[in-house]
């Protein structure tokens, strides 16, 4: 998909002021500035179950195919990789079901008092309540830079970012915007063991689930581990910084719950995985 967010079905209405004509200039920031940002962000996220966890644009597109690329993007722009854990139904879904009914009858009658973006309209409750969630910590945020008075001077770059949610896809093609995988291998929070690792074991692609009674053939699917979480956590998207370059992030190396936490892993426990 191409980088500018005018391009995409979720952006055609920036929810967080954001405008895909602007005119300013990009701004490189430190590693500092980065942490700032993640600090920001997690100060507000965190209390309700989410973090974000900071990659270059360059390190995810390295990791994907042409068609789930980040086309467009310089290979040095900041993204956050955005997860929920485990007490996020507590602390944010059911407080927000609670909320919602205490002014309206139902579900439905409450999502009418919301002002959803015309083209991206989540229907599933707890999508909902992590849009609401993530589109209100991204238009406050820059009020949380604590410490970085520097950073007021390029504040307008840095609050001009937007959102790629998990589930949202291209118009025609029905591909993913962000693949969402690959964001979590390239940020360090999760360890994506793809396909081609069942393959290396021994795992033929077209292979039948025998075990399990089904005589059709089935394609190999990726698993993103968790280093504490393992599989119990979810991915919510990427915060896109179109404006804010960071050439010298270090780049953390993903840990995933598969002993020993990084390669080579037992072949036995990738198939058992993967398959």
């Amino acid at each position: 998909m191409a980088c500018s967010p005018n391009l995409t079905v979720y952006n055609v209405q920036l929810p967080f002021g954001a405008s895909p004509s602007s005119t300013t200039e990009p701004v490189t920031i430190s590693t500092g500035d980065v942490d700032a940002i993640v600090d920001a962000f997690n100060s507000l996220l965190k209390p309700h179950g989410f973090q974000v966890h900071p990659f270059l644009v360059g390190w995810y597109n390295e990791l994907c195919s042409p068609r789930l690329q980040l086309s467009g993007c310089p290979s040095d722009q900041l993204a956050l990789c955005i997860i929920s854990t485990p007490d996020m139904f507590e602390r944010n879904f059911l407080p927000h079901i609670f909320e919602s009914l205490s002014s309206a009858p139902n579900l439905t009658a409450a999502y009418e008092q919301f002002d959803w973006p015309k083209q991206f309209s989540p229907q599933d409750p707890l999508d909902r309540s992590v849009y609401l969630r993530i589109t209100h910590t991204a238009r406050v945020f820059s009020d949380h830079l604590d410490g970085r008075p520097h950073l007021q001077g390029v504040i307008e770059q840095i609050k001009e970012c937007y959102w790629l949610p998990d589930y949202a896809l291209q118009p025609v093609t029905r591909m993913p915007l962000v693949y969402v995988n690959a964001a979590g291998h390239a940020s360090g929070v999760a360890y994506f063991h793809s396909p081609r690792e069942a393959v290396e074991v021994g795992v033929k692609e077209s292979s039948e689930v025998a075990a399990l009674g089904v005589g059709t053939p089935h394609r190999l699917v990726g698993c993103s581990l968790h280093p504490y979480h393992g599989g119990w956590f979810g991915f919510r998207g990427v915060l896109m910084f179109p404006k804010v370059r960071c050439p010298d992030l270090p780049r953390k190396q993903p840990r995933s719950s598969l002993p020993p936490g990084t390669p080579p892993f037992d072949p036995v426990l990738v198939r058992n995985l993967l398959t």
